[in-house]
């Protein structure tokens, strides 16, 4: 609850410096909108959407990986993995291997290959008979590491 509210009262500073960010009235509505903020790469407004949806519980596991990615995109490594952290904490059950994946292909478009080495890790931790559905991952961190860009667009990662 602390880092709730430690994250919303963040989210809110760059309210206060002028910049607009846009005033929520329900948690699925905020969702929608922090979607697609986080699409059209607007992290600010994706993360206090996501964050305003991480307060319904029906809703906390899905908005938490989306703080992850925004902060992803917003280059702030530690936060995202603040929030990863939650996730593993809170709802380890929604961290299936096709979530793993999608997490760590956000890692590896972000160019974060420790964190996407991490969510290799996870998976192999949580689902160890699903390590085969990760090969693209793993190829993919290698491909990013060695600056193969040739590779990257074989494996479908898209360039920074």
């Amino acid at each position: 609850m602390k880092t709730l509210l430690l994250l919303t009262t963040l989210l809110l500073l760059p309210a206060c410096s002028g910049e607009s960010t846009p005033s929520f009235t329900d948690a699925g509505s905020a969702m929608d909108v922090a979607e697609q903020a986080l699409a059209s790469k607007d992290y600010p407004t994706a993360l206090a959407g996501f964050q305003f949806a991480s307060t319904d519980a029906s809703l906390a596991a899905d908005a938490l990986m989306g703080i992850f990615k925004a902060q992803l995109g917003s280059a702030e490594a530690d936060s995202a993995q603040k929030a990863l952290d939650s996730l593993k904490t809170s709802h380890a059950d929604a961290l299936s291997t096709e979530t793993l994946i999608d997490l760590a292909n956000a890692c590896i478009n972000s160019g974060d290959l420790p964190l996407a080495e991490s969510l290799v890790g996870l998976n192999q931790e949580l689902h160890p008979d699903q390590m085969e559905a990760m090969r693209t991952v793993m190829a993919g961190i290698e491909a990013k590491r060695s600056g193969n860009l040739e590779a990257l667009a074989e494996l479908g990662y898209v360039g920074d």
